[in-house]
């Protein structure tokens, strides 16, 4: 998608659609309604005062003037006190905005927006977050269906109508483009059947898909994860016909720094195993490798930006099913910093494949930073619904990092507890610790405190994005189906 800037007067806009984000407050917005509504013939102040087009936060209406100006449609999206706007309002915004501009099959788009009244928001987070809403926002998921649906146009150009004049404007939108496309690959990955999408696939699609970038792809088969002692990881992959892999990306951009890790979670499917799950829903197990198609996406992005650091991709890839090979409850496993593991349900499995890799970064890679991303805990969702995504770790520093980063990306991390005492929950009679705390209690706490047991002094995050796994209706830059959650805040955290 092409970008540009411009300082003309909205009304002189050559795009198809011109679309106004309209506020409460901007003097320079109400002198461009003005000037519209000259050109208009008087139309547009009378849908302002019936308050058809209005400047509340979320609201939209279309106008399709006649007459012999370039633009054909004029798209009105409210957004409030303009000293109050986040770039998550304008992200959301223009991910709706995506949409219209699909259905009227337009080519291209002016957008008018006071950039003078922003506050706080950074001219490149501006054409970031519309670039990235814009992508996000006219994502859908290809699929398998036999009938095609009729090809709508795609958005080939965007302009921004402002008075920003700064280099870094492209630079912004640019890189909310390969954020985006990072974000939809992950979407993409999440949504795609299990039958199709096996450990194997993921593989050959990161081959594919990283060859000629700055990413170098490795992979750890069954043998040399024996070989280093990774049988919590090899043990859930235990059940299933599909060979297991490790997954690693290596980025280098940083010298001889040690790299950030970002570790995700990659159960293709799960079943539950031998502690199988409720039919009901089952099918959305298939997305229980988000967090490695978070961190798919991320690198997808980082091959682009090209940060100047190192960071590294470790993603588990296995099924998790019931056979009798598989893994049974009472089985005790060692992984692979010698720890004794009591397997007391096989539904625990994520944090098992994790505590090998989070090994595996710390001691053969030597990662300065681990960074744990996973569909872990249902306990997540109870604990926060379907807003946020509960963040733990042994680090001020990372929380901090993160919670900034929410104010840009608008992906919710809510800080939970690590208290030592819930240790006692996951004692055992017949090993180190256990996969898990039978009760009711503490659920997505005791799983974090298990994982903690694998990190050492090494500053670490685990982030459980189940609450965010999928969004259940299309709104903004969000899109019904698996969300692709959290590969914005794995970017903004390492670029």
């Amino acid at each position: 998608m092409k970008f540009k800037c411009s300082s003309i007067s909205p009304e002189k806009a050559t795009s198809t659609v011109l679309a106004i984000y309209y506020s409460y407050d901007s003097k320079t917005c109400a002198k461009t309604l003005s000037l519209l509504d000259k050109q208009l013939g008087g139309q547009l102040s009378d849908y302002i005062k019936e308050e058809i087009v209005s400047h509340k936060k979320g609201s939209f209406f279309r106008l399709s003037p006649l007459g012999n100006q370039s633009y054909k449609h004029i798209i009105f999206l409210g957004i409030g006190k303009t000293k109050n706007v986040t770039a998550p309002d304008i992200r959301h915004l223009s991910g709706s905005l995506s949409r219209f501009v699909k259905k009227l099959n337009a080519s291209s788009v002016s957008i008018y927006l006071d950039t003078k009244c922003l506050g706080t928001i950074k001219e490149d987070q501006v054409t970031q977050s519309i670039a990235e809403g814009l992508s996000m926002g006219s994502y859908s998921f290809k699929g398998l269906k036999t009938k095609v649906e009729s090809k709508s146009v795609a958005l080939s150009e965007t302009t921004l109508i402002s008075s920003f004049k700064s280099a870094s404007l492209k630079v912004g939108f640019s890189k909310g483009l390969a954020v985006a496309e990072g974000v939809n690959l992950a979407r993409d990955l999440a949504n795609t059947p299990a039958n199709i999408l096996t450990p194997t696939e993921v593989v050959k699609r990161a081959k594919a898909y990283f060859k000629g970038t700055t990413v170098k792809v490795s992979v750890i088969d069954a043998k040399q994860a024996a070989a280093m002692n990774m049988n919590a990881f090899l043990g859930v992959a235990r059940g299933s016909v599909e060979a297991p892999y490790i997954l690693c990306l290596d980025y280098k951009g940083g010298g001889t720094k040690k790299p950030i890790a970002l570790v995700g979670k990659g159960v293709t499917f799960d079943s539950g195993g031998i502690s199988i799950k409720p039919s009901s829903k089952m099918s959305e197990m298939k997305a229980d490798m988000s967090g490695a198609a978070s961190v798919f996406g991320a690198f997808s992005a980082i091959s682009k930006i090209k940060p100047k650091d190192n960071i590294v991709g470790i993603m588990p890839l296995v099924e998790n099913m019931p056979s009798s090979n598989a893994l049974k409850p009472g089985d005790v496993i060692t992984a692979m910093n010698k720890t004794s593991i009591e397997v007391l349900n096989t539904d625990a499995e994520g944090r098992l494949v994790l505590a090998d890799s989070i090994c595996y970064a710390i001691s053969k890679l030597k990662a300065r930073v681990v960074v744990d991303i996973a569909t872990l805990t249902g306990a997540s969702l109870v604990a926060l619904g379907e807003l946020a995504i509960a963040l733990f770790s042994n680090s001020e520093k990372q929380i901090a990092e993160f919670k900034c980063n929410e104010l840009f990306t608008g992906e919710k991390v809510w800080n939970m507890p690590l208290y030592d005492e819930f240790l006692d929950y996951l004692k055992s009679d017949v090993a180190d610790i256990s996969n898990c705390y039978e009760g009711r209690y503490g659920g997505v706490c005791t799983a974090a405190k298990f994982l903690q047991q694998f990190v050492g002094d090494t500053d670490w995050v685990h982030l459980d994005m189940a609450p965010l796994m999928s969004s259940s209706k299309t709104s903004g830059e969000q899109v019904k189906g698996m969300s692709g959650a959290a590969t914005q805040s794995l970017i903004e955290f390492v670029t």
